[in-house]
């Protein structure tokens, strides 16, 4: 260090073995220490065995997978037959056609199309858990009762 950085540090009090960096410590048979410990990330990458690397990889797969509980899209399934699939705004209805209605992450809602069961009736769609949402027809501005559909991809 200059003279004038050293005078300065002694000035200021500061010690000047302290800001040069520590020799590194010897491990190893170098060291005679039988258990020499281990520090950092190389401590952890060195205690992985297949064990550990199976279940990471397989906690990553898991949550690869789209979350479609938290979402209404997908193909849903009525006790009766009928079926229906959301992708974003586009639907395809019980009927067949396919339509833009308004999508929310939850719920959907559409007017049924010509050649539908329901023509001409709002729908509106309320997912009701992972798998299941209530189907229901606006009848006289009020909600009727709900037809309760499931996914129909789901597998137990």
């Amino acid at each position: 260090l200059g003279m004038k950085l050293r005078k300065f540090l002694r000035l200021c009090s500061i010690d000047l073995p302290k800001l040069t960096r520590p020799a590194p410590p010897v491990f190893g048979k170098q060291s005679g220490h039988p258990n020499p410990p281990r520090l950092g990330l190389g401590f952890l990458i060195g205690e992985l065995n297949m064990a550990h690397v199976f279940m990471l990889a397989a906690l990553s797969l898991i949550f690869a997978t789209p979350a479609w509980a938290d979402r209404i899209d997908g193909d849903w399934c009525a006790k009766d037959g009928h079926q229906l699939s959301i992708m974003g705004s586009a639907i395809i209805t019980p009927g067949g056609a396919n339509i833009r209605g308004d999508y929310g992450r939850h719920d959907f809602a559409y007017v049924a199309p010509a050649g539908d069961k329901d023509s001409g009736t709002q729908i509106f769609l309320r997912l009701q858990g992972e798998t299941a949402m209530n189907f229901y027809r606006l009848k006289d501005g009020q909600l009727g009762e709900p037809e309760l559909w499931r996914r129909c991809d789901v597998k137990s």
